[in-house]
């Protein structure tokens, strides 16, 4: 899931999770609306295979991504996008997901473990890669997501811990 990261100086990088079909951005700190009256606004995309989220905001906003003003009011955002907005701070765009073991759904075909190359039933527990999207087995009988320390397909780290593997520090 898509969210911002908001510096809360308290405790410092605070996720605020992107749900709904928009997200204003005239307060801070940053806040949910049902709809699109801000003077910024990050609106949801929702294509055949995927979300993405756009940036929308009215010229008179003093608003940068990555240090650019956005001068034309419109922007694609990427992961790890750094949005200044005058009067609401400087947040950070994230589309990392967080690897959690889920009931695996097979859609059309069957889908093959990467590690053990055996076929994942559906309903099975797996984790999707949240680096690559690779599907791998996860049961008490084949723990093939946490077999090796990174996945099996790309530089992912196969930690369960509920950890984003980047934050707005690493900048």
């Amino acid at each position: 899931m898509a969210h911002l990261w908001v510096n809360d100086a308290s405790p410092g990088w605070a996720v605020l999770p992107l749900e709904g079909e928009a997200f204003r951005l005239d307060t801070n700190p940053p806040r949910a609306s049902d709809g699109c009256e801000a003077d910024v606004v990050l609106t949801r995309i929702q294509g055949d295979d995927d979300v993405s989220w756009c940036l929308l905001c009215i010229p008179s906003v003093d608003v940068q991504v990555n240090g650019f003003p956005l001068s034309e009011g419109i922007r694609l955002l990427d992961d790890r996008d750094e949005i200044r907005v005058a009067g609401a701070g400087t947040l950070y765009f994230s589309t990392e997901r967080i690897a959690a073991v889920e009931p695996f759904d097979v859609r059309f075909e069957a889908v093959f473990c990467p590690r053990c190359r055996l076929e994942i039933e559906d309903g099975s527990n797996s984790v999707g890669c949240p680096g690559c999207g690779a599907a791998h087995h996860q049961t008490d009988e084949r723990e093939c997501w946490t077999y090796g320390e990174t996945c099996s397909l790309c530089p992912q780290p196969t930690a369960l811990d509920g950890t984003y593997r980047w934050v707005p520090d690493d900048v």
